[in-house]
């Protein structure tokens, strides 16, 4: 099984045009399985509207795992839990993620 990750991306700090063409050598990558692991936004809806969207081509599982930047970052609800446990899992789901936090990936 081939598996292509990123983490730490802090949309958009490191740059559209950046997170842009990594998505698109992930998407084009022929890996199994594509994994978000962590800080990939700065917490606003808007910002992981936009990086999420830009996987909308990868034809395999894709797989969500919140880092504490994610939960933590420029969000504008600063409830944690609530963030972790929903906000962030209806997000990430509504760009075809699997929110691992909220149950394995059985295949």
């Amino acid at each position: 099984m081939k598996i292509c990750a990123a983490a730490d991306l802090h949309f958009p700090r490191q740059g559209r045009d950046w997170c842009a063409e990594l998505a698109r050598r992930m998407c084009g990558s022929g890996a199994d399985v594509l994994v978000l692991a962590g800080d990939i936004a700065t917490g606003k809806e808007d910002a992981y509207r936009a990086l999420l969207g830009l996987f909308e081509g990868f034809a395999g599982p894709k797989l969500f795992v919140p880092g504490n930047h994610d939960l933590w970052g420029e969000a504008d609800d600063r409830d944690t839990p609530q963030r972790y446990r929903g906000q962030l899992k209806e997000i990430v789901e509504r760009y075809g993620f699997h929110y691992l936090p909220g149950a394995p990936l059985e295949h």
